[in-house]
């Protein structure tokens, strides 16, 4: 019996990344409140079934901020979908898992960042507060997230969440109300620059953590029993799934390391807890379809509130990045493009210019070293 409660809390361990984006997605009028927790819920079944561990599934976290911060449709929204879809099938005829293990995690970690201060400041625009003031609140909270560590005990991660919470809380008592969560307002138009904008860095983000990610975790959560997580079977769950909800219109969708993590430590021990969880988002699926409502009414304080948590969340992925000096200046960087563009895309190709620029520097210091070396001799 314990074992069972065990897993069903567990399966809600994940609960502050997908309902967050979930009720932005309902929110924002571009999909069907019922369609999107139904997905969501087959997902979560299927994810279970096959890959025997409790996968977890989350929304394209980079997409869905970027869509509801330039104001993408619908149509915008499911194609860079399909195309990600598409771009993983592809990948899976290639030798993926080899391939994975070169990929650099700083640039990742710059994108998380980016993402992280994107939630943050998604959450501030809720409660009528994406102002100047909140991107410095946020720039002081990725700093600390980033390099205080415990001192004596004390948790600065959650001190710093448990203040932002109160912020955001108190900051809703003083807004007047959310007309349109995207800041470009509606849109209809298929737009290229804009699938652009969605589609590149959650690229990067999906093959580096998605896949590479989940795939590292559930070797070290399930060692002799996660044979079918691997860079192929994860591909092929996020592209096939991806097309499939790209045409039906239902939730754009990944897998993710933090979410295997969070299912974990939560309790879940095993893949059926993913029935849990999966059944409780076809049952608010069904109670949107015969209610008729537009929206499963809820706070939007709360909705603010677990996103600055995931936002927090996203800081702390990037603290091994932190710890070098050229970490941090990539890091500043990464923070001032998401900070001042409030676009993934520029944070995507500001983390490869670093990139290029730092081993570009790596092959003068080691030509001049040549050189010296050539001199003494």
């Amino acid at each position: 019996m314990r074992l069972i409660v065990r897993n069903i809390l567990g399966s809600f361990a994940d609960s502050a990344v997908l309902f967050p984006l979930l009720i932005l997605l309902g929110a924002s009028g571009q999909f069907t409140p019922s369609l999107l927790f139904a997905s969501a819920g087959i997902a979560y079944v299927f994810s279970g079934l096959y890959f025997r561990i409790p996968m977890p599934v989350q929304p394209l976290k980079s997409i869905t901020i970027a869509a509801l911060a330039v104001g993408a449709s619908a149509v915008e929204i499911r194609v860079s979908a399909a195309m990600l879809g598409f771009v993983c099938v592809l990948m899976m005829f290639l030798r993926m898992d080899a391939w994975m293990d070169r990929v650099p995690m700083r640039v990742v970690h710059q994108i998380q960042l980016g993402l992280g201060v994107l939630l943050l400041l998604q959450a501030g625009r809720i409660t009528g507060h994406a102002d100047f003031n909140s991107i410095l609140l946020v720039g002081v909270l990725a700093a600390a997230m980033l390099l205080l560590p415990d001192w004596r005990g004390i948790p600065w991660m959650g001190i710093f969440a448990a203040g932002g919470m109160v912020y955001v809380a108190v900051g809703s008592l003083y807004a007047n109300g959310v007309s349109d969560l995207r800041e470009g307002g509606a849109s209809e138009g298929l737009r290229p620059t804009v699938v652009l904008a969605l589609l590149l860095p959650q690229m990067a983000l999906t093959f580096a953590n998605s896949v590479l990610g989940t795939r590292a975790a559930a070797r070290a959560y399930f060692p002799g029993h996660c044979e079918r997580v691997t860079g192929k079977a994860l591909l092929g769950s996020i592209g096939f799934g991806n097309i499939f909800m790209a045409a039906v219109g239902g939730l754009p969708f990944c897998h993710g390391s933090g979410g295997l993590t969070a299912h974990v430590r939560g309790g879940s021990t095993s893949w059926w807890s993913n029935l849990a969880i999966g059944s409780f988002l076809l049952a608010l699926g069904a109670q949107a379809w015969i209610q008729g409502s537009t929206w499963i009414k809820i706070p939007m304080v709360l909705v603010a509130s677990l996103l600055l948590v995931t936002g927090v969340q996203h800081f702390r992925l990037a603290r091994e990045t932190a710890l070098q000096v050229s970490g941090r200046i990539r890091l500043a960087i990464a923070f001032i493009l998401a900070a001042t563009t409030q676009n993934l895309l520029w944070v995507f190709i500001g983390a490869l210019c670093t990139e290029g620029i730092e081993l570009w520097v790596r092959a003068l210091s080691r030509q001049n070293v040549t050189y010296v070396v050539g001199v003494k001799k």
